[in-house]
């Protein structure tokens, strides 16, 4: 399996803060490349950094890596970390069904049951506020230590929504670096874990490959 490595940070939601750079390089030769997006963000009237990474050629791409080394609140792409811990913890199993509790959110897709790959395809944040509670603090730190997913801060009052806030913070090349140790397996994942994962998050499988999202 392959997946294509593409981390896209929109400065909205979550503040931005200005913290020590704590992402690593190994000791390969890795290549970075300055892109132009400037048209596409103001077009859409944002700012923000998209940092591609070609596997292949160890290769960086991004139109602002000062961006890219700074830290946010993971919000929404948490959902790829929560998912594993879920079924690698045993708490869910891929074909669990979230119940909708009957509240009208403004998200329209949140508001009915929804199967796992639905919750992650529509970033159900309710549903996964549900799926971190059943998980518990203790299994969340120990299971995001075992996978290397840094800068969460976990605590019994924040449990369901410590990737919302303040509290914790990932920069883009943090979160990029663990999808490249996940594609390689560089950390310890059941294989059922890895299958039910791709089954979740893959959103196109054509002649040029697969593309997970």
């Amino acid at each position: 399996m392959r997946f294509i490595l593409l981390f896209v940070l929109v400065l909205a939601g979550c503040a931005r803060t200005i913290t020590p750079y704590t992402y690593t390089l190994r000791s390969e030769n890795v290549k970075f490349q300055i892109i132009d997006i400037s048209d596409i963000l103001k077009e859409k009237g944002v700012e923000g950094t998209v940092l591609i990474y070609d596997e292949k050629n160890n290769q960086y791409y991004s139109n602002d890596y000062a961006l890219a080394k700074d830290k946010y609140c993971p919000a929404s792409t948490f959902k790829i970390a929560n998912t594993l811990v879920g079924l690698e913890t045993g708490t869910i199993p891929v074909d669990h069904t979230f119940k909708w509790d009957g509240k009208e959110r403004d998200v329209v897709n949140w508001n009915q049951d929804l199967s796992l790959r639905d919750a992650f395809q529509f970033s159900c944040v309710p549903c996964y506020q549900d799926l971190a509670r059943q998980i518990g603090v203790k299994k969340m730190r120990t299971a995001l230590d075992s996978m290397g997913y840094p800068g969460m801060n976990v605590r019994a009052d924040n449990v369901d929504q410590f990737w919302l806030t303040k509290d914790s913070k990932i920069s883009p090349l943090e979160q990029v670096d663990f999808l490249k140790r996940l594609n390689t397996r560089s950390f310890s994942l059941k294989p059922e874990t890895l299958e039910a994962f791709k089954k979740i998050a893959i959103v196109e499988d054509g002649e040029n490959g697969k593309l997970y999202a």
